[in-house]
C-alpha cells in the first residue's frame, strides 16, 4: 500500500510500460467487444471515460481510469514504482 491505495502496485519496472487506453464519445453508441480479451489486455470496459496519470515524485506514477457513465468513479488503477539507481 502506497499513500492509502490498494491499487495493484508494479515493482521496480525495468522496460517501457505501453498503456493502450481510449474512450470515444461517438453519440452512435457502442459496439459490443467481438472476442476475448489477449492475454496482455488486462481491463476492458465499455464506459466512456477517460485515463488520468499523476506522478507523485520521480519514482511513483498512478494510471487511473475514469468512467463518466458512473460519475467519475474510478473503474482501473495501478500504480508503476521505478527504483531509483545510481
Amino acid at each position: 500500500m502506497f499513500s492509502s491505495c490498494t491499487a495493484p502496485l508494479a515493482l521496480d519496472v525495468r522496460a517501457p510500460v505501453h498503456i493502450v487506453t481510449g474512450s470515444a464519445g461517438c453519440s452512435e453508441g457502442r459496439d459490443r467487444f467481438s472476442h476475448t480479451p489477449s492475454p496482455w489486455s488486462a481491463f476492458r470496459s465499455q464506459d466512456y471515460g477517460y485515463t488520468r496519470f499523476k506522478a507523485y515524485n520521480h519514482t511513483h506514477i498512478v494510471i487511473e481510469q475514469v468512467s463518466v457513465d458512473l460519475g467519475g468513479q474510478v473503474i482501473d488503477a495501478f500504480w508503476l514504482k521505478k527504483n531509483v539507481t545510481n
